[in-house]
C-alpha cells in the first residue's frame, strides 16, 4: 500500500487576511474623512453652523460631539439631527447634523437643491478607488 501525506501552511495567508482587513478600514476611514471635508467646503454658508455639522462615522471613529458643540456654538437655534447606527467594518457614513441640510441638499419649495453631499461623494469616489487599489497592494508586501 502507497501513502501520501501533505502539510498546508496557511500563515501566509492569514497574515495577508489581517492585512488586507487592517488597510481596506483604514481605506474607508480616510475615504470618510475626504468626503466629509469635500461636503464641508462645498456645503452652502450662512452662519456657518450647518457646515460645521457635518460630521462622519466609521467603525472606528465618530465625529458626533465635535460637530454638535461646533455647530450649536456658530448658531443656538440650530436643531442637531443625527440618526446614528452602529456600522459594519469597511462602512463610513457622512451626516449633516442640522436639521435643515437635508433641504440644503435636495431642495424645497423655496430654494434650489445645492447637492453638496451628493457632489463630495462623487468627487472622491477616484480616491477610494485608488485607496483600495494601495491597500490591496500593501496587504501583500
Amino acid at each position: 500500500m502507497i501513502g501520501m501525506s501533505a502539510q498546508v501552511n496557511l500563515k501566509g495567508l492569514q497574515n495577508y487576511t489581517k492585512n488586507l482587513t487592517k488597510n481596506l478600514q483604514t481605506a474607508v476611514d480616510q475615504t470618510t474623512l475626504i468626503v466629509q471635508g469635500v461636503a464641508q467646503r462645498n456645503a452652502p454658508v450662512d452662519t456657518g453652523a450647518m457646515k460645521a455639522s457635518i460630521f462622519s462615522q466609521t467603525s472606528r471613529s465618530n465625529g458626533l460631539a465635535t460637530a454638535m458643540a461646533t455647530s450649536t456654538s456658530l448658531n443656538k437655534d440650530v436643531n442637531f439631527y443625527a440618526p446614528i447606527m452602529p456600522l459594519l467594518p469597511f462602512e463610513g457614513n457622512v451626516y449633516v447634523g442640522a436639521s435643515y441640510g437635508k433641504f440644503q441638499e435636495y431642495g424645497s419649495s423655496r430654494n434650489r437643491p445645492t447637492f453638496f453631499m451628493t457632489r463630495a461623494a462623487a468627487e472622491v469616489q477616484p480616491q477610494f478607488r485608488k485607496l483600495t487599489e494601495l491597500a490591496i497592494r500593501r496587504s501583500t508586501a
